[in-house]
C-alpha cells in the first residue's frame, strides 16, 4: 500500500542524491571577493556556497561548510597580487577547484 510507495519514493530520492554526488563535481560558488578585484587592507574575507556535504579548502586550509552550504574565511595577505585557490571535494573524490586573483592595496 501507501507505506511501500512512500518507502520507494524516499529511497528513490536518496538514490538520486547519491548518484548525483557520485558522478558530478560538487557545487562551488564564490560570492566575494570577485576575481581581479582590489582589496584595501591585508585581510581578505572569502565567502561563498558549496555542497553542504563536501570538504572545502582555501589555499590548503580546511574550511567548515554550514548546513545551508555557506562558507566564510578570512585570510591575511601582503600587498600586491594574491592568488586564492578554493577547492570543494565530494565524499566520492570528485573535485571542483576555482582560483581567483585579487590585488591587495
Amino acid at each position: 500500500g501507501f507505506a511501500v510507495i512512500a518507502a520507494a519514493l524516499v529511497f528513490g530520492i536518496y538514490f538520486l542524491f547519491q548518484y548525483n554526488s557520485l558522478f558530478f563535481n560538487p557545487k562551488l560558488v564564490i560570492d566575494s571577493p570577485k576575481d581581479k578585484s582590489t582589496i584595501s587592507g591585508n585581510v581578505i574575507e572569502i565567502k561563498g556556497k558549496a555542497d553542504q556535504y563536501s570538504s572545502l579548502t582555501i589555499d590548503g586550509d580546511e574550511v567548515l561548510v554550514g548546513l545551508n552550504g555557506q562558507f566564510k574565511k578570512s585570510i591575511f595577505a601582503f600587498s600586491g597580487e594574491k592568488k586564492i585557490t578554493i577547492t570543494a571535494k565530494s565524499r566520492f573524490g570528485k573535485e571542483t577547484k576555482k582560483t581567483i586573483t585579487v590585488i591587495v592595496k
